[in-house]
């Protein structure tokens, strides 16, 4: 079909215009480095804290050149909040999937021979919602793509070349746009038999395990601090008088009668020399070598490498397990991050994404609490 060619208004917008001008940004952001309105590609990144969405663009390349600009102007508007009446802020992960409905329907205009949005006429619009009805799209996306395309006209007064006329008012537009499910969860909820015992095991975890778990890795810490790599990585100083040292360490084990750690071929040296705080080869020579086996002939050798932290918890009136090996710490360490999850998952009701966001939020306002207290700080922060 044959259209008048559209004339572009001279843009009204400088090009040097801060699109994330309004928008709160990541700690550490400066804003001046942040996309401007002359950008071919606007990094949404900075503007965003959920941690599975960090990767946020607008690439305004992969629209029709001649439908680019009006493009910009709408989600400049957006994204700057600069908002008709009644219209409601968009968060940006919205606005990116707002994008690529406007993608869709740029793409099928350019393909149409159009320049200008405002030549569209009620039969275009019928032309693109038969469209949309082909695409192998769910009855939710075809809906979602008509209701982004009003955007055009809800925004008349903020664009230079809008649409002339109101989707809405096209015939049969409101077809795929009913959305009866909108704005609830379809998502079958768990169990309650298999969510009671989840929860109840996990409340056990955070109330009753956690205080030996903390206190078995904080020992932890102690020893992975002495590891071969550990020390290479901070170029430790080498330790004086090692066999003295491995005399004191064994005299603990036996004033403790307990026996040696195990590793893969008899005494566990290297377990040894983290308890000391010192690299391991030495423990390997003829002195130390000696030293160890009378131990080990005395105390006998256990069945793993244990951390000496006592398992105080109850279960049923016995200890809830074993000693924790030094090897088993990240596992228990992982299980009872998710049993804290569990638990704040089900009272507080909040969506995945929004939990790692607040806590990302709450870890980087208390890293500087954190930093003191790690280095005995007495300053009120």
């Amino acid at each position: 079909m044959t259209r008048p060619t559209h004339t572009l208004v001279t843009p009204r917008i400088p090009a040097d215009t801060l699109v994330l001008a309004r928008r709160p940004l990541r700690p550490g952001t400066a804003a001046e480095s942040t996309s401007t309105f002359g950008d071919d590609i606007w990094q949404l990144s900075p503007a965003v804290f959920k941690r599975h969405q960090l990767a946020q663009i607008l690439d305004f390349t992969t629209l029709p050149a001649n439908l680019r600009h009006v493009a910009k102007e709408l989600f400049l508007a957006l994204l700057r909040f600069d908002l008709p009446a009644g219209e409601q802020a968009l968060n940006i992960s919205t606005i990116r999937s707002h994008f690529s409905d406007i993608k869709t329907f740029l793409a099928w205009a350019d393909k149409r021979g159009v320049t200008s949005l405002a030549t569209l006429t009620a039969d275009d619009l019928a032309a693109y919602q038969q469209h949309v009805s082909t695409l192998r799209l769910s009855p939710d996306t075809r809906g979602s793509k008509r209701r982004t395309v009003r955007l055009l006209w809800l925004f008349r007064t903020k664009l230079s070349d809008p649409l002339a006329l109101d989707p809405d008012t096209a015939l049969g537009w409101d077809e795929l746009t009913i959305n009866p499910r909108r704005g609830e969860n379809a998502t079958d909820r768990i169990p309650e038999p298999i969510l009671g015992p989840l929860l109840a095991w996990a409340v056990r975890w955070v109330n009753d395990f956690s205080d030996d778990l903390l206190t078995a890795h904080a020992e932890w810490l102690r020893l992975h601090a002495h590891t071969h790599n550990n020390r290479q990585r901070r170029g430790a100083a080498r330790v004086p008088d090692i066999p003295g040292r491995l005399r004191t360490l064994l005299n603990r084990y036996r004033q403790e009668q307990r026996p040696l750690p195990l590793g893969d071929k008899g005494v566990n040296r290297t377990h040894l020399a983290r308890e000391i705080g010192c690299a391991h080869g030495p423990l390997f020579g003829v002195t130390c070598g000696r030293i160890i086996d009378e131990a080990a002939d005395e105390l006998g050798i256990d069945d793993g490498t244990y951390l000496r932290t006592p398992i105080n918890a109850r279960l049923d009136g016995q200890p809830w397990r074993g000693a924790i090996a030094y090897t088993d710490i990240e596992q228990l360490e992982r299980l009872l991050q998710l049993a804290c999850y569990v638990v704040i998952a089900y009272l507080s009701g909040m969506r995945d994404s929004e939990k790692r966001a607040e806590l990302r939020l709450v870890q980087h306002s208390t890293a500087g609490v954190l930093s003191c207290i790690a280095e005995g700080c007495e300053c009120q922060t």
